[in-house]
């Protein structure tokens, strides 16, 4: 089966809190997200955030040098 569905991806922490994910399937591919945990409850936009949950935000990315976030992810552990 994974001879089939090779990993195309990988991800390494590039210091506190950057991942950074490349691919073999994209030629000259960048990508790099801050990732915070969340220490306190909060609620954003109708979206509550609980102690523990995951913030990511695309901070590097082809087109995008600037660190503008320009994705965002809200990760939440499953019970």
């Amino acid at each position: 089966m994974a001879r089939r569905h090779p990993g195309v991806s990988t991800w390494t922490m590039h210091g506190a809190g950057r991942v950074g994910v490349a691919r073999t399937d994209v030629a000259d591919h960048v990508e790099e997200w801050d990732v915070f945990l969340v220490m306190a409850p909060f609620v954003f936009d109708e979206v509550a955030f609980s102690a523990g949950d995951l913030v990511a935000y695309v901070r590097k990315e082809n087109g995008n040098d600037m660190g503008i976030a320009t994705q965002f992810r809200h990760l939440r552990r499953l019970p």
